[in-house]
């Protein structure tokens, strides 16, 4: 939903699991038609633990840039989020963000409504 809104628009996703969710790859496919930008999904075969390193190192082969943004799937990216990384990025540097925590009310509150809209910045 976030990368939805994002003010720039050029830009792919590559969403990496290092395990096996069946219904991710449910949820992708019934709705592959609703996000504006292309989805590649990798994942492992089976849930043999902790393997995020190995399955970031399968997203750079995946990936059709030379420029790459990675965010863990609980983020959600301010609209100018991918706009701000492209504008800034220089060769032979590496870029880092930095979280915004919200308290557990409204952590909670954007759960529970399934909506971002309560949060002033997305506006």
């Amino acid at each position: 939903m976030a990368l939805d809104r994002q003010s720039y628009k050029n830009f792919e996703v590559i969403l990496s699991e290092d395990d096996y969710n069946e219904d991710t790859k449910v949820f992708l496919k019934t709705r592959k038609d609703l996000y504006n930008y292309p989805i590649t999904h990798i994942y492992q075969e089976e849930d043999k633990g902790f393997r995020k390193n190995k399955m970031l190192n399968k997203s750079i082969i995946h990936s059709k840039t030379d420029k790459l943004v990675f965010i863990d799937a609980d983020c959600i990216p301010h609209k100018h989020f991918v706009k701000s990384y492209v504008n800034s990025l220089q060769e032979n540097y590496i870029f880092e963000g930095r979280t915004v925590v919200h308290d557990r009310m409204t952590s909670e509150k954007v759960k529970k409504e399934h909506s971002l809209e309560k949060l002033y910045f997305f506006i």
